[in-house]
């Protein structure tokens, strides 16, 4: 069972580099699966040095931001109980300002029918619950539908009163109900 988890979390991430989000769902299902049945499968193994490089995709932070604005292009998904690998995103805040506002671009992955929640996670590990998406709120503004976040309707909230301090911030997307899982199309944080 060792063997096929291994091979299903790098299917996995080979179907996330590829944006195939709808086919990382359903490895990481059939993952969780095997693990539920048999956890002897996510036995800890010996692991081999650690290479240094660049962080893993979904742990990196946002790149050096242009007038206070952090964001991330990274697609994620939000639909699958228990994901939590692409639907995280990691923002290090060296300065604060007066505001903060949190922006995400979203829609569900073939219509707008998903209804979930946001939480902002603060360096000292307070969590927040600042946004919601339901199918009012997804909407596609292009004719020729999605070609990228432009296409999309910004969900926002003020963030203000939680980014108070320097340090790491992380946004997470919880999926609570409907018949779509949500396709994160960009996220991003403005502090001035």
């Amino acid at each position: 069972h060792r063997e096929y988890v291994k091979r299903l979390e790098r299917l996995e991430k080979e179907l996330i580099a590829k944006e195939d989000l709808a086919g990382a769902l359903v490895v990481q299902t059939e993952r969780k699966r095997i693990l539920k049945s048999h956890p002897e499968a996510a036995a800890p193994q010996k692991q081999a040095p650690v290479k240094k490089g660049p962080a893993p995709a979904r742990q990196r932070p946002a790149p050096s931001p242009q007038n206070g604005v952090y964001a991330s292009d990274i697609r994620g998904i939000a639909g699958a109980p228990g994901n939590e690998i692409n639907n995280r995103y990691i923002f290090n805040i060296p300065r604060t300002g007066a505001h903060a506002q949190l922006t995400f671009w979203a829609y569900g992955k073939k219509s707008n029918d998903s209804k979930g929640d946001v939480f902002l996670v603060t360096p000292a590990g307070k969590r927040y619950k600042v946004a919601q998406w339901a199918p009012s709120k997804l909407q596609v503004t292009s004719f020729y539908g999605i070609q990228s976040y432009k296409d999309l309707k910004p969900i926002s909230a003020d963030v203000s009163s939680m980014v108070k301090s320097p340090g790491t911030y992380r946004v997470e997307f919880k999926y609570r109900d409907g018949d779509e899982a949500l396709v994160i199309y960009r996220t991003q944080l403005r502090v001035w």
